[in-house]
């Protein structure tokens, strides 16, 4: 449960103020993407009300702080691949891979960008989900973490029969017009709403990440909050 903190209220605790250094917010906002940046203001604007659910985010942040955990993906290339899977594609499969037989010709023949930019966008994202495959594996393999239940959410995704080219595939070698226009498809229509999820982990992640750092190197401790 949540309650939301008037604006006086958050002037008065100097909670909020992205340019003030000064701002708990200013403390804590060292975040990597503007997803997580988006949710930490969230956080802050709709703190929790319910004790159970206070300590159970206490609780997530002190496992990530126990922990010297880097951020799964370079700031840039997680643009990259959040530009490239937020935009989504329409239509079927044959009208995706006529689109991209389209700009590879384009590109050949009147040097177009748009052929190498889909191509920079699904081979960044591609990278991506492979790194982030990787963390929430190292983290799922500690059971018992408060964590738990989320990273058994995403790593459902990453086993589903739709991923299960990921692990085999070289992101860095270069792509045919058939698999661009095959993981294209599959990335931005097929399995929109699970890449939604996969950066919405993302952003959490990033929130979870910055929070405990800025902890441990100020020496903040979680209190424990108690039933009314």
């Amino acid at each position: 449960m949540n309650f939301i903190a008037d604006k006086q209220t958050l002037e008065d605790l100097n909670l909020l103020g992205k340019y003030r250094p000064n701002s708990i917010y200013g403390i804590f906002n060292q975040v990597k993407t503007l997803g997580g940046a988006r949710l930490l203001d969230e956080l802050f604007r709709h703190p929790l009300s319910d004790f159970e659910a206070i300590n159970l985010r206490s609780s997530i942040f002190n496992y990530f702080q126990q922990r010297d955990l880097l951020f799964p993906t370079e700031s840039e290339a997680f643009g990259i691949m959040e530009n490239y899977l937020t935009m989504g594609v329409s239509g079927n499969y044959l009208s995706v891979l006529g689109g991209v037989i389209y700009k590879k010709l384009a590109a050949s023949i009147y040097n177009d960008d748009q052929f190498q930019i889909l191509q920079l966008g699904l081979k960044t994202s591609i990278a991506g989900l492979a790194s982030l495959r990787d963390f929430i594996s190292r983290l799922e393999a500690e059971q018992g973490s408060p964590y738990q239940e989320e990273l058994e959410k995403y790593a459902g995704i990453f086993s589903d029969s739709h991923m299960a080219w990921l692990p085999q595939h070289d992101h860095t070698t270069q792509l045919s017009v058939m698999q661009v226009a095959k993981y294209d498809y599959l990335l931005r229509h097929t399995l929109r709403k699970e890449m939604e999820q996969l950066l919405d982990c993302v952003y959490n992640l990033d929130v979870y990440l910055a929070v405990s750092r800025v902890a441990k190197l100020k020496g903040y401790k979680y209190a424990k909050a108690l039933p009314k």
